[in-house]
C-alpha cells in the first residue's frame, strides 16, 4: 500500500508504508537543510576531511581584479579625506570642487600597482557612462567608497546607477536598444532580499494579496516554493511544469495555465535553478503570447542570477517589460556571495505604475503620505525602497555606497572585458568539470547555448538502467526505493553530498550536482562514487528479485 503526502507545488512524494526507508523522516525538510543532515552523516562516515560537498551553490572561484582595484580605491580615498583632518586617525570629508583632479593625480601615482591600471580605466569608464563632471564624480565616488553618509539619494548612488544599467543592459539582458533612462534600478542585499523585499510591496499595495493564485515555473530554487506559502504571503500556488524528457522545454498545456486570469503574478528563475539553463526563444514567445492575448496584467518576477553564463539568454524583461520585475545578483557570477550585491530591475513604463496602481484604493497610497504630498504618484520601486525600511525608515533606507561602488566595478570590469575572457575562462571551468563528473556514469552531455553548466540534474533511474542495461533495475528503484535513502547512503558511505531534486518539485529520482563550489578533480570521484552506489543498490535489487521468485513459487505450490 502507498501513501501520498503532499510536496510543493502539488507534486507527491511516495512513501512505503510498509517499509519506512531511512528517508522517510526528511520528506519535507528543505532541501538545504536536508543537506546539513547528509554533511553531518558523511563527516560521521568519512571524516571532514573527505567529505565533497556538492550540494552548495556557493562558487570557489571570485573575480580578483575589481577586488584588488577596490582596495587601492578605499585606500586612496581615505588619504583624501586625512590630508584635510586632524591627528590620531581622524579623517573630514572632502569638498567637491578640485577633487577631480586630487583623484586623478593619487590614481596616477598607484597605476603600476596590482589593480591600479584597472581601477583607472574603471573610474574613467564610469565617469563617462554616467555622464558627470569630474569633479562631481568624482566627489561622488569618494563619499561612496568612505561610506561616511546615508545613501543619498536612498534608492542608488547617482554614478551607480548608469553603470549598474549599461552592464544589465549589455551583459545580462543584452537588449536590442539601449536601456538607459528607461530603467530604474535598486541595488539590494543580494537576490534573497530583493525577493522579499518585491514579495512584501507587492502585499502592502494589494497587487498579491493572501489566497491570491501566483504561478511557479518549476523545477525551481526551492525557497522560492516555499517563501509564498509562509503565513505573511499564504499564496495559492500552481505549478508551470518543464519537461524534463524534452530539455525541460514547458509543454503548450503548462504554458496554458498562464492565460487565467486570477493569477496575479508569475515566479521563476530564469537560468533555472536546478536545471542550469535559460528558457528557449520559443518557450518565451508562447508565454508571452498568452500573456498578452489573455492575462495582461500578470506579474513576472524573474530572478536572472545565472544569466552571464549563458551564451544565449531568453527572458522576459525584453519581450514583456512593461510586465517584467528583474532581479539580478553580482553572487554566481563574481563570487561576491558574502558580499551581498544584488539589484532589483524595473521599466519605468511598467503595468504597476499605468494600470494596477491607479486603480489602488485611497488606503494603499496612504501608507506613504509621510513621505511625499502625493503618494499616489509615489513610483512601486520607490515604494519597494520605502518598504523595505517599513516606510517609516525610508530615509536610511538603500544598500549600503561601499557595496555600491564595488557593484560599479565588478560591472566595469564586464564592461571592459570586450573578449569575455573572464566569462568564456568560467565556462572552460565549469565544462571539465561537468565532464568529469559525467564520464564514470556514462552519461550523455550535449552542451548548448542555452547552458550556463552551473548544476546538473541527473536522473538516477536512467543513469542506473544504462550502466547496469537492466530495466528492471530501473523499475525497481522507482517503485521500492527512496532517493533521500540514496542520498543518506551517498554521504554516509562515500562522503558525497548531493540534493534532491524532488525538493526544488523536479523529477522523484533526480540529484542535483553543483559544478561550481569542488575543485575541478572531485569531480570524477563524484561520479564514480555515484556509480558505485547505484551497483551496490543492483545488488540489493538481484537479492530482492531471488526472494520474490521463492515467495511467487511459495504462493503458486
Amino acid at each position: 500500500m502507498e501513501e501520498k503526502f503532499e510536496e510543493p507545488c502539488q507534486t507527491y512524494f511516495t512513501i512505503f508504508t510498509d517499509k519506512q526507508t531511512e528517508g522517510y523522516k526528511y520528506q519535507y525538510l528543505s532541501p538545504f537543510e536536508f543537506k546539513d543532515i547528509l554533511i553531518s552523516s558523511a563527516t560521521k562516515g568519512v571524516g571532514i576531511k573527505n567529505v565533497r560537498d556538492a550540494g552548495r551553490g556557493n562558487p570557489n572561484f571570485f573575480c580578483t581584479l575589481p577586488r584588488y582595484a577596490f582596495a587601492l580605491l578605499l585606500k586612496i580615498c581615505t588619504n583624501i579625506g586625512e590630508q584635510i583632518g586632524f591627528e590620531n586617525d581622524i579623517g573630514i570629508m572632502p569638498q567637491q570642487k578640485g577633487i577631480g583632479e586630487q583623484l586623478d593625480v593619487l590614481l596616477h601615482k598607484v597605476r603600476k600597482q596590482q589593480g591600479g591600471k584597472f581601477l583607472g580605466e574603471a573610474c574613467k569608464k564610469m565617469r563617462i557612462i554616467s555622464g558627470m563632471h569630474k569633479d562631481e564624480f568624482a566627489y561622488n565616488l569618494v563619499i561612496s567608497t568612505i561610506g561616511c553618509y546615508y545613501p543619498n539619494p536612498p534608492r542608488v548612488q547617482t554614478f551607480v546607477e548608469p553603470v549598474l544599467i549599461e552592464f544589465l543592459d549589455k551583459h545580462i539582458y543584452r537588449s536590442k536598444t539601449s536601456l538607459q533612462d528607461k530603467v530604474n534600478i535598486m541595488p539590494t542585499e543580494g537576490c534573497a532580499s530583493a525577493i522579499i523585499y518585491v514579495f512584501d510591496s507587492l502585499k502592502y499595495n494589494g497587487l498579491v494579496m493572501p489566497k491570491d493564485t501566483i504561478g511557479i515555473l518549476t523545477p525551481i530554487f526551492s525557497p522560492y516554493l516555499e517563501i509564498p506559502a509562509l503565513a505573511n504571503y499564504n499564496l495559492i500556488q500552481v505549478c508551470i511544469k518543464a519537461d524534463p524528457d524534452n530539455n525541460w522545454e514547458i509543454p503548450q498545456s503548462e504554458i496554458d495555465k498562464i492565460g487565467d486570469t486570477k493569477m496575479k503574478a508569475l515566479f521563476l528563475v530564469n537560468p533555472t535553478n536546478p536545471t542550469s539553463l535559460s528558457l528557449s526563444s520559443s518557450t518565451v514567445r508562447k508565454i508571452a503570447a498568452v500573456v498578452r492575448i489573455k492575462n495582461p496584467n500578470l506579474i513576472i518576477l524573474e530572478d536572472n542570477v545565472y544569466a552571464p553564463f549563458c551564451n544565449e539568454f531568453n527572458d522576459f524583461f525584453n519581450v514583456l517589460p512593461k510586465n517584467t520585475i528583474g532581479v539580478f545578483s553580482f553572487s554566481k557570477y563574481f563570487g561576491v556571495t558574502g558580499w551581498r550585491l544584488g539589484s532589483i530591475i524595473l521599466h519605468k513604463n511598467n503595468i504597476i505604475d499605468k494600470v494596477l496602481l491607479k486603480n489602488a484604493p485611497k488606503e494603499t497610497h496612504d501608507r506613504y503620505n509621510k513621505l511625499t504630498t502625493k503618494p499616489e504618484k509615489l513610483k512601486f520601486i520607490d515604494r519597494i525602497l520605502a518598504d523595505s525600511r517599513q516606510v517609516a525608515e525610508a530615509h536610511v533606507a538603500g544598500l549600503s555606497t561601499p557595496q555600491q561602488t564595488l557593484m560599479a566595478l565588478f560591472a566595469t570590469y564586464d564592461i571592459l572585458d570586450k573578449n569575455y575572457d573572464y566569462r568564456n575562462t568560467l565556462d572552460n571551468i565549469l565544462i571539465e568539470r561537468m565532464e568529469n563528473l559525467l564520464e564514470p556514469l556514462e552519461y550523455d552531455f550535449l552542451p548548448s547555448n542555452l547552458d550556463c553548466n552551473y548544476y546538473i540534474v541527473i536522473d538516477i533511474v536512467k543513469v542506473a538502467t544504462k550502466i547496469t542495461r537492466d530495466a528492471k533495475f530501473g523499475e525497481y528503484l522507482q517503485n521500492n526505493r527512496d532517493p533521500l535513502e540514496f542520498l543518506i547512503d551517498l554521504a554516509k558511505n562515500y562522503g558525497v553530498v548531493l540534493l534532491p531534486a524532488v525538493s526544488f518539485a523536479g523529477p522523484f529520482w533526480s540529484v542535483r550536482v553543483s559544478l561550481a563550489n569542488l575543485d575541478t578533480d572531485d569531480y570524477k570521484p563524484i561520479g564514480e562514487n555515484v556509480k558505485d552506489l547505484i551497483l551496490k543498490y543492483h545488488d540489493d535489487f538481484r537479492k530482492w528479485t531471488v526472494r520474490k521468485n521463492k515467495e511467487e513459487i511459495k504462493k503458486s505450490q
